[in-house]
């Protein structure tokens, strides 16, 4: 779904079409509304399931290897593929990038296909001018063995629930209520405090590998959410 103001949704056309020409399935949006609804009138919202052939231009920017894979995921998902080094792939979506302070939540199902020993996946808001704002899930295995919650370079959180496992799916969350910031990973939290910070300098909603000399930052993501309060 494209990004914009939006109120308390209750029901679409028959067929429900998004402005872009996506059908989108009752799950999708029933998905929607609930999350939508839940942060009240005036959200912005992002939606996007990944039905083929193409990553939407209208939703994603792209460089570097970035396809949809029709058979992934529920419907199909978005295919990120980077081998190569100090090189990557992202597909970045800037509508929803200066949250300032506002409640926000984000989410992403997401598997490894291959994630070599030097290669970098991060998913979450990132690439601000004021690197402080960024946050974000990392798969570094040359670092560690877990999926890392990040603020800039600081590690906040480790997922001990993914030891050795990135090529599964799973179910990845990062939300600001009143100030606290909680990543989760399939619904237990990996860390949560306080993070007031005015968002400002105009990070991305963001998914990007970076690949390594003879290894790949290959990966799947499925069922992107995003929904900032802009009361």
């Amino acid at each position: 779904m494209a990004t914009g103001t939006i109120g308390k949704i209750t029901t679409l056309g028959d067929p429900p079409v998004v402005g872009i020409g996506q059908v989108i399935t009752p799950e999708m949006f029933a998905n929607l509304i609930a999350n939508v609804n839940a942060f009240g009138f005036g959200s912005a919202a992002i939606a996007d399931d990944f039905y083929g052939p193409t990553v939407n231009g209208a939703l994603w920017s792209t460089s570097g290897t970035v396809t949809v894979n029709p058979t992934a995921g529920a419907n199909g998902a978005v295919t990120i593929n980077q081998n190569g080094v100090g090189t990557s792939s992202v597909a970045t979506n800037g509508g929803l990038n200066n949250v300032g302070t506002v409640d926000f939540y984000f989410s992403w199902r997401v598997k490894g296909v291959a994630i070599g020993t030097g290669a970098i996946v991060k998913l979450g808001i990132f690439g601000s001018s004021t690197p402080a704002e960024d946050l974000y899930f990392k798969a570094d295995p040359a670092s560690s063995a877990n999926w890392l919650a990040m603020n800039n370079t600081t590690v906040l959180g480790t997922s001990s629930v993914l030891t050795s496992d990135y090529t599964s799916w799973h179910l990845y969350e990062l939300i600001r209520t009143s100030g606290a910031v909680t990543f989760k990973v399939d619904g237990a939290t990996v860390y949560s405090g306080t993070f007031a910070t005015n968002i400002a300098g105009g990070p991305n909603l963001s998914m990007s590998g970076i690949g390594a000399t003879g290894q790949s930052a290959y990966f799947y993501v499925d069922r992107v959410r995003g929904y900032i309060n802009v009361t």
